[in-house]
């Protein structure tokens, strides 16, 4: 039984001793990137990140990763024999990092160019707006039309489409800091406060308006 058990020892020391693994030196490191810039169609290499070396019946087997300039993590398998041959795989995959900071940008672009066409759409509404629009600016003792609010009533038989649209004249008795005005009838009776974009100004007839001129013959 005691003889058995010395084979088995002995014969896992000799595994042990034929097969050996550790961490990749700094000089392996320079090393394995001089190989990589040699395959055919491999990532440019900027550093290698992690790897390990196991060493069994003389031939030299490299499993490492590495980070390649397009911000890739590359793993990469590389045997090498005693006579300094070898042969090598490699796969390489984006990070998941890597992958949302491109998200991020392309969002963060894609907001740049939506808060462009934002800022060009409302600077054209704003001016084919502004074409049409009445100064909202009044003074103390202006003439103005109050707009008007009728409803249409069944029992009254009226309809608010046949109202006029407009009432007054009114006189401005006030204009505060924010442009509404205090309103006046041409009784000298308040009529309330008026926001300027409720008024509109108020020219009287002129005296030959409807009088048709007959040319003597």
């Amino acid at each position: 039984m005691r003889s058995h058990l010395i084979k088995g020892l002995l014969l896992l020391s000799c595994i042990f001793v034929l097969s050996e693994s550790r961490a990749v030196t700094q000089k392996e490191k320079h090393y394995l990137l001089e190989r990589i810039s040699e395959w055919d169609k491999a990532p440019e290499a900027v550093k290698i990140v992690e790897g390990r070396v196991t060493t069994r019946h003389g031939t030299k087997k490299y499993r490492f990763v590495y980070k390649a300039e397009d911000c890739s993590s590359c793993e990469a398998v590389l045997n090498v024999k005693k006579s300094g041959k070898g042969h090598y795989t490699w796969e390489c995959k984006r990070r998941d990092v890597y992958e949302w900071a491109l998200r991020l940008k392309k969002l963060d672009e894609l907001k740049h160019l939506v808060e462009k066409h934002l800022l060009k759409a409302s600077t054209d509404q704003g001016q084919r707006y502004n074409l049409r629009r009445r100064p909202d600016k009044f003074s103390v003792g202006d003439l103005v039309l109050h707009k008007s609010f009728n409803l249409s009533s069944a029992e009254d038989r009226a309809a608010a489409k046949l109202f006029h649209k407009y009432k007054g004249p009114f006189s401005v008795m006030q204009v505060t800091s924010g442009g509404v005005c205090k309103l006046q009838d041409s009784a000298g009776k308040e009529v309330g406060m008026w926001h300027p974009s409720l008024l509109k100004p108020y020219f009287p007839p002129s005296p030959l308006r409807g009088v048709c001129a007959v040319e003597k013959i």
